[in-house]
């Protein structure tokens, strides 16, 4: 039978079997989205140092402060300009996959990307140009390259935080609080490729100040028990590895 093959031969055909770990990898890759002023940021600070953040959404100012006094932490703000052409933006493409693929090689600590929105507009712009609307037969040609650069990071003893922005679902109704439903702004197929996904909110209602940011637990294969769950301080432990 095929499984008993499968069982005594690491080797099938052009396939090439390894045993399985038995026990969980110690690093996160996390998907983090919201609105904005949701908590990404912060969020994504309190992984474990040194960090490595890509500020591609200048978004750290008033945030980053909180915690650089007490960890290490390095910043990059790469420019991507708008006025650029088909060929600029490819060479923008590579000169980031090159730096993420090195980031990966380190041998700890924790990378941000802030955010994948914007990377995937960088690799439709370079593989498409400009364009109004790409074919959707075509689109692999700019997912694929984004889809592998994510699962390099498994391979990687890095951590990673990639953030994406949420907005509302075009022509979506509100619901019984009038809040319309949101999507990430991005790659949607994230939730796929992380270990843990998570959502941010904001309720500026909240009279208790520890209650005014919290967090919708998409999924969490590192801890299965709090998927589905609304986390009330999603910045106290969430990208441990407890």
């Amino acid at each position: 039978m095929v499984i008993e093959v499968l069982i005594k031969e690491r080797t099938v055909g052009t396939f090439d079997f390894t045993p399985a770990p038995t026990q969980k990898p110690q690093r996160i890759i996390a998907h983090v989205s919201g609105g904005p002023a949701t908590g990404k940021t912060y969020l994504a600070l309190t992984g474990k140092p040194p960090i490595y953040y890509i500020n591609l959404d200048r978004g750290t100012e008033g945030v980053v402060e909180q915690f650089a006094q007490n960890k290490e932490i390095y910043i990059s703000n790469p420019i991507i300009r708008p006025e650029s052409t088909q060929g600029e933006y490819y060479t923008m493409w590579n000169e980031f996959v090159q730096l993420w693929r090195e980031l990966c090689a380190k041998e700890e600590g924790t990378i941000v990307l802030d955010t994948m929105t914007v990377i995937t507009d960088l690799a439709k712009n370079a593989h498409f140009g400009k364009t109004v609307q790409i074919p959707p037969n075509q689109a692999y040609q700019w997912q694929e390259p984004l889809r592998d650069l994510v699962r390099s990071t498994h391979d990687s003893k890095m951590n990673a935080v990639i953030i994406q922005r949420r907005g509302e679902v075009f022509g979506s109704v509100p619901d019984a609080n009038g809040n319309k439903p949101t999507d990430v702004r991005g790659l949607n197929t994230m939730g796929y490729e992380a270990q843990l996904s998570v959502v941010t909110y904001r309720n500026d209602e909240a009279t208790d100040p520890s209650e005014r940011f919290y967090a919708y637990i998409e999924k969490c294969r590192h801890n299965m028990g709090l998927m589905g769950k609304v986390i009330p301080d999603p910045a106290l432990g969430l990208l441990s590895l407890d």
